[in-house]
């Protein structure tokens, strides 16, 4: 591994499943792209080790970290950051896919924009098999994603490069109230301080729901502490369309959690067409 490759990836891992977690990293393994080194922040925890599952895979680019005690997935974020080696950091899901040419084309994307600091891109759904479920897009320029900010999350997560050193500069991950919108607290103080942001117009991630993940089971917290961030960084500023989002979601909370994931995916998600 070279000493200072372009991109670091950051993947934090909790419960590595053996069969999504090692398709995960094969699908960094197959990047076009191939000045990367991948950072696995490993939680202690019962079950298969990440060493185990990737017995097999010998390559000098990938370090693992791993936490003797239990921390926080905020905690494992800045661990990734704080080693990483590249100028530039993706991050990346334990049971997500990344597209062969994801890496590529998002550090070609920075390169030739340098006013752009992070850059997420469109996600394609899939479930526990692999299959192509939905599509779910986000805005790609960044007086749209501003405008989406002050009402929903307007990148996701897991298929966002950025530039550590801007990460770094606003005091890196933060929020740990509720699960899950530690990135939204961090796209709002970004925002706060003038970094501008994209999304690539592809799905350039495989962003896998399945009944174990956090996505899906933790959908109320991260409803609880996106109204939060909203009343943090927004109160007082929004639109009536802002209200009356911000209404709606008040009133999910006293709905059963299957009806909310329900709604949740007929919202955000766009069915994809089957013959």
């Amino acid at each position: 591994m070279a000493e200072s490759p372009q991109v670091s990836v950051v993947m934090p891992v909790l419960h590595p499943h053996p069969q999504f977690f090692p398709e995960a990293v094969r699908s960094i393994l197959g990047q076009t792209f191939q000045d990367w080194e991948l950072i696995i922040v490993e939680e202690p925890s019962d079950g298969p080790r990440v060493a185990d599952l990737l017995a097999d895979v010998q390559d000098p680019r990938i370090r693992i970290l791993t936490h003797s005690q239990r921390t926080s997935l905020v905690q494992q974020l800045n661990r990734g950051l704080e080693a990483a080696l590249g100028p530039l950091i993706a991050r990346m899901d334990a049971d997500d896919v990344a597209e062969p040419d994801r890496l590529q084309k998002q550090a070609e994307s920075l390169n030739a924009r340098p006013e752009v600091t992070v850059i997420g891109s469109q996600v394609t759904i899939i479930d526990e098999w692999g299959n192509c479920v939905a599509k779910r897009r986000y805005p790609t320029d960044h007086e749209a994603i501003l405008t989406q900010l002050r009402r929903s999350n307007p990148l996701a997560h897991p298929a966002v490069m950025c530039r550590r050193e801007a990460v770094l500069a606003v005091g890196g991950y933060c929020y740990e109230d509720y699960p899950a919108v530690e990135d939204y607290d961090l796209w709002c103080r970004m925002a706060q301080r003038g970094y501008r942001f994209a999304n690539h117009p592809e799905a350039l991630l495989r962003y896998r729901l399945h009944g174990s993940a956090l996505k899906a089971t933790k959908l109320r917290g991260l409803l609880r502490g996106t109204l939060a961030i909203k009343r943090r960084y927004f109160a007082g500023q929004g639109n009536i369309g802002d209200y009356l989002r911000y209404a709606a979601e008040i009133a999910l909370l006293g709905l059963p959690p299957s009806w909310v994931y329900g709604l949740f995916r007929r919202w955000t998600l766009e069915p994809v067409k089957t013959r």
